[in-house]
This record gives structure tokens, sequence and C-alpha cells, in this order.
């Protein structure tokens, strides 16, 4: 993606990224949305304030360094990119805005080691990419038939308690245009005006069946923890949406799209409100496919945290070789269900080498479940994970 001459200081970066990577990140995105303060609306401030977006990107920085001349590292990761930019619309404007203050935040970071030839081979290699971006955004834009930014109004017709923190909303088309198609695992993205005239997005999983006649996005209340404050779009949605309310919908996007359309086995872990792309994943596949082997596991903190049981009891009905297993690390007197966190030793046993398992949940969750499928025998290669807010794959600017 860069020239020879310019790779050597890009290798001599990482480093010197380890270091002070997050001195950067923090800086660019100040200085950045202090000059474009038009920005803050596609940037999620909630994650602003709690620093996740600034050590997201520094990770994100580190990582493209060390992987510059590693294409099948860095092309899932770019394809991710892609459809997380195109689910906010991201334009080709706003990578010269990002690349100015990304090489600011770099040379007065790092002072005299932040030499000319190395903010040349910087602006080289930001220049690579950005292009790159820009060019598969133009095209996922152009395939879905919209323009950057683009949303449509959709008019909630149920909301639904799902548990203690989960509100499940459906919607249809309130412009009388069709329902946009979509895959189980991809989601969209709700434009919310809060108080004070912010302007935010926020991405939802779709979390029912494919080719129904409505789209359903189940919403987590984020309450205040630790550094982390509360979620603003998603504690303003509980408030607010009730049934006839009109929310503006992006198109759907996403790359985590589970094979809902074979009949080759497959297996489903998550937890917390991971459980909503893989609860589109059996709806849909109870639809199709409902003979299909699906093994289907799910980690909660109690029975009040775990929401859309009604659906995977729906599908047991429905699916004769569904196997569901579910984790409460605290039971109470929930009957049928395992006690503590999800374990793959306690799983229903599958053929590890010929099977895909695909996971979503957690960062925490997914380290540990990732690590363990490894260590029982399952392929990488098997092994595919969705991690809901920021994390080192979210941005690679």
């Amino acid at each position: 993606m860069i020239s020879a001459a310019s790779r050597p200081y890009i290798d001599a970066s990482v480093p010197v990224l380890r270091e002070h990577g997050l001195a950067i990140t923090t800086l660019f995105y100040k200085n950045m949305l202090a000059e474009h303060p038009e920005l803050t609306r596609v940037f999620n401030m909630g994650n602003q304030a709690s620093g996740a977006q600034q050590g997201s990107l520094a990770s994100a920085v580190f990582a493209y360094a060390a992987n510059i001349g590693n294409p099948e590292a860095l092309g899932p990761v770019v394809k991710r990119i892609v459809h997380k930019h195109v689910s906010i619309g991201i334009r080709a404007e706003h990578y010269p805005i990002v690349g100015k203050h990304l090489l600011a935040a770099i040379s007065h970071t790092l002072g005299d080691a932040a030499t000319q030839p190395l903010l040349d081979a910087w602006a080289e290699a930001y220049g690579s990419l950005a292009n790159l971006l820009i060019a598969a955004e133009a095209e996922m834009y152009s395939t879905a038939g919209i323009e950057p930014g683009e949303t449509r109004p959709m008019r909630v017709t149920e909301v639904k308690r799902e548990s203690d923190n989960v509100l499940s909303i459906r919607f249809v088309p309130a412009d009388d245009r069709p329902l946009p198609p979509f895959k189980a695992g991809q989601y969209v993205s709700v434009a919310v005006d809060l108080p004070g005239g912010r302007h935010q997005l926020r991405q939802y999983s779709l979390s029912d069946a494919a080719g129904l006649d409505s789209l359903r996005i189940s919403v987590k209340r984020e309450d205040a923890i630790e550094k982390a404050p509360a979620g603003e779009v998603s504690n303003w949605i509980h408030a607010n949406v009730k049934e006839g309310s009109v929310l503006q919908v992006t198109h759907p996007f996403g790359e985590f799209t589970p094979d809902t359309e074979s009949e080759a086995p497959i297996v489903l872990l998550a937890a917390g409100v991971g459980i909503t792309p893989m609860v589109s994943t059996l709806n849909r596949i109870a639809l199709v496919h409902p003979e299909r082997r699906v093994i289907f596991a799910y980690a909660a903190r109690d029975a009040a945290h775990h929401p859309l049981q009604e659906d995977v009891a729906a599908a047991q009905g429905r699916m004769p070789h569904l196997h569901v297993a579910i984790f409460y690390e605290n039971v109470g007197d929930s009957a049928g269900v395992l006690a503590g966190r999800m374990e793959v030793s306690r799983l229903p046993q599958w053929d590890l080498a010929a099977t895909d398992v695909w996971l979503c949940g957690p960062l925490k969750f997914m380290q540990a479940q990732w690590l363990a499928l490894l260590d029982a025998g399952v392929p990488a290669a098997r092994l595919h994970r969705e991690v809901f807010g920021p994390d080192l794959l979210d941005h690679l600017l």
C-alpha cells in the first residue's frame, strides 16, 4: 500500500505508536472536532467522553502500521470499516480533514522525532488507505442506491420490553417505499436529535428474520458505569419512542452475516445484547431450514437481563435439531439453565473441524470464548466474531 522508500519509516513507527498512540489520537479528536464541530454528528460523543474512541483509534493506527505489508490481515478490517463508515454517512470530503489533523497530532506529540521523511511516509500511507476506503464506500453507496448520510422515516408499530434494560422496537416504512433487504447480522443506524440541538447516530442490529413485512431492533439502555457515562441515545430511545413514533433510519449494513440459507450445521454463541444478531439468524433459519442443526448458546447476568426469550422458545418449537444452552451468573430460581459463565466444555458437542462458529457479545466474553474454542480444537478459519462498541477494528484511519 506504500512505496519502498516510505516503508522503513512506517515500520519504525510501530514502537512509537505503542507508546504515544493514545496521546496522538486524543489530541487528534480534540483539535479536529474543535475546528469541525459538524463532525460531532458523525462521531459517537458518548465514546468520546469515556475515552473509548480515542483508545480504539490508537490501537487501530498501531495495528495499521504493524500490518502495513500484510493485506490478508488488513483486508477483513477494511471491509468492516467500510460498512461502518457507510452506515454513518462518511463522505470523501471527510478524509482530507482527518488526514490533516492526524498528521498534525503526530507531529505535535512526537516533536523533533517527527522528521519530515516520517511525516511524508505517514501522509503517503494515510492517502493510500483513504483512497481505498473512498472507492469501496462509493461502490457500496451506489449498490444500496443511497446518498451518503441518507436516512428514511420509519413508523414504529410496536414497542416491547424484552428485559430489564432492553426494548424491542418494530417499524415499517413511513414513506410507502419497500423495506430494504438485509442479511441476518446486519445493523441499521438510528438518527436522534437530542436536547440542545445535538444530532447523533447509533448502530443497532436487526433482531428479527429477514424477509418479513417489518424490521425490528432491540435496544439496550446503557447506564452509567465507572468512567463511562450513560448512553444518551439509548436512554432517549427508552424514554421517548412509542407506537406511532417516526424514526430516521439508514439502510442496513454490516459484514457479520452468518449463513442462514445453507443446511450445514452452525454454532451461535452470544452474551448480553450480542443476542440480537443471533436471534435474527435463528429466526431466519427457522423460516427457511427448520430441520437444520443449530447450537444456540447465550450468557446473561440473570433471567431479568435475558432478552428475546420468546423468540428462542418459538424457534425451539419449530426446529427439532436446535440445541439451546443458557448460562446465568446468578441462577436464582430459573429452571433449565447452567450456572456460571459460558464454557465451551459445557456446550453440546459438534464437529469442531467442519462447523462455523459465530460469536457476538462484550469484548471480554469474545476474547475468552475465542481462546477457549481454539484450545478445544476449532480452526481459526471457522471462527467469526462481532464486538459491539469501539474496538481496534472500528477505525483504521
